[in-house]
């Protein structure tokens, strides 16, 4: 099994005693953005499991959702089925139930549309799946208080072209 796990990583607090007067400089991690509002007006609630009917970029969209024990200040992980698959496949491919099981949220979206399914392999408007990721963040960020610090994203195939696409919109903008 080939797969990608990409991490952000923040660090510690850094002091350095020079050794000489020169006071130390402290170095913290910026804070989190916090993620844009809803698209959709009032965040519908997430469960564990299967959830549908998600309103994102006026699509109905579903998605997979495995929660931690207790899931306020654990970290998000995204995760991006290839083309032809479903969020419920990668999640048992990739046995991302263990992450959750370790103390992690992990969201996996599903596809929605289309020859190509994610709207950033086509032509088409790639803003669609990336309003997408921006308003499953509010709704979980918003539900479940996740640590914004902590979020990471992991896909396989075009789903791993997905997070090659959303680095390179997010350097353009």
């Amino acid at each position: 099994m080939i797969w990608t796990l990409l991490f952000a990583c923040v660090g510690a607090d850094d002091v350095s005693d020079k050794g000489d007067d020169t006071a130390a400089e402290v170095v913290s991690a910026p804070e989190p953005p916090t993620p844009p509002a809803y698209s959709g007006g009032e965040c519908p609630e997430i469960v564990d499991g299967s959830n549908t009917g998600f309103l994102s970029a006026g699509q109905e969209r579903s998605f997979y959702v495995r929660l931690p024990e207790n899931p306020e200040g654990a970290p998000v992980i995204f995760a991006w089925h290839w083309l032809g698959g479903t969020a419920t496949q990668i999640m048992q491919y990739m046995h991302l139930g263990d992450w959750a099981d370790q103390g992690a949220i992990v969201v996996a979206p599903d596809s929605c549309c289309g020859t190509f399914e994610w709207s950033f392999t086509a032509s088409d408007d790639p803003a669609v799946d990336l309003t997408f990721y921006d308003d499953l963040l509010s709704c979980v960020n918003q539900q479940f208080s996740p640590d914004l610090s902590r979020v990471y994203t992991t896909g396989m195939s075009a789903g791993g072209q997905g997070l090659f696409e959303r680095v390179r919109q997010a350097a353009l903008a």
